[in-house]
């Protein structure tokens, strides 16, 4: 496919925002087509967990305690928005509405997501790159941060 005709999208997100964006060439200028907030990334520690950690008997069975939980809180509701944003790629991916993507997010949410993206989808990422680029405002400023062309990156 020649790659100057292209439709790119820039995923920009962390564990409580995703932003897409399209490039109708690799070096069009982006627009912005989506804005989604996960508010419960944004939540405390208690406020995550829906019940206390269970309790438990010790072996000699005398004692009770407190479980911890295996998997920080945070976490778990960043690989949650990870699955989301995939799915929703999923969809994208399969009404052709772009030919190339870009992932852009700290270095543990761009690991989520990776994981959370199907093959096909996956095979479609031309970039990632390890930014945290959810609070810049403008779509000319959250590309000024990107190589140009846009697939030029690796």
């Amino acid at each position: 496919m020649d790659h100057n005709k292209r439709k790119v999208w820039v995923v920009v997100a962390d564990a409580s925002r995703a932003r897409l964006f399209r490039a109708e060439t690799p070096r069009g200028p982006l627009v912005e087509l989506e804005d989604a907030v996960h508010s419960a990334a944004r939540l405390q520690d208690h406020e995550l967990l829906s019940d206390r950690a269970g309790r438990a008997v010790d072996t000699q069975g005398h004692h009770r305690h407190g479980m911890e939980a295996t998997t920080d809180p945070h976490d778990q509701e960043a690989q949650r928005f990870a699955h989301e944003l995939a799915e929703r790629l999923h969809v994208h991916h399969n009404a052709h509405d772009f030919d190339g993507l870009v992932l852009v997010a700290p270095p543990r949410f761009l690991g989520f997501l990776r994981k959370a993206l199907d093959e096909q989808v996956a095979k479609q990422v031309l970039a990632s790159l390890d930014l945290d680029l959810t609070r810049i405002y403008t779509a000319a400023e959250v590309q000024s941060h990107l190589p140009d062309p846009i697939y030029a990156a690796t």
